[in-house]
């Protein structure tokens, strides 16, 4: 096990951009369900005016891109702090950095952001068929 010096202020920065990131993310599903029952509720309304349509209508397109626009923040927001964490990893060196080479080895890093994005996608989908 490897132990990195951090500083307080690097432990404040790095729980502040997760806790940016969780914040993202639940406002995108929020804003995406809130235009999902938009959707939903638009098109089983009977007897409602055009104007009122209108108004849904618009208000539904701006909660689709807002979760569009908050989801994109939560991914810069967590690709930024593994970006920081990876940083504080490579400006410390280790005596028997050649000895644990194999286990320290965690991928290239599009791999792993590969995986991260297909991971979103698979729970996008299962939501989707499942709800």
């Amino acid at each position: 096990m490897r132990a990195y010096p951090l500083s307080e202020l690097d432990l404040k920065d790095l729980a502040r951009i997760g806790s940016e990131a969780a914040i993202c993310f639940s406002l995108a599903g929020a804003a995406f369900g809130f235009a999902v029952n938009l959707v939903k509720d638009l098109s089983i309304a009977t007897g409602v005016s055009s104007e009122v349509a209108a108004t849904w209508g618009t208000i539904r397109t701006v909660c689709f891109i807002a979760s569009a626009g908050f989801a994109l923040a939560g991914i810069y927001l967590f690709a930024t702090g593994h970006r920081r964490v990876e940083d504080i990893k490579r400006q410390t060196s280790f005596a028997n950095d050649g000895a644990n080479a194999a286990q320290s080895w965690s991928g290239p890093r599009f791999v792993r952001l590969g995986v991260a994005a297909g991971g979103v996608v698979l729970a996008f989908l299962i939501g989707r068929y499942l709800g």
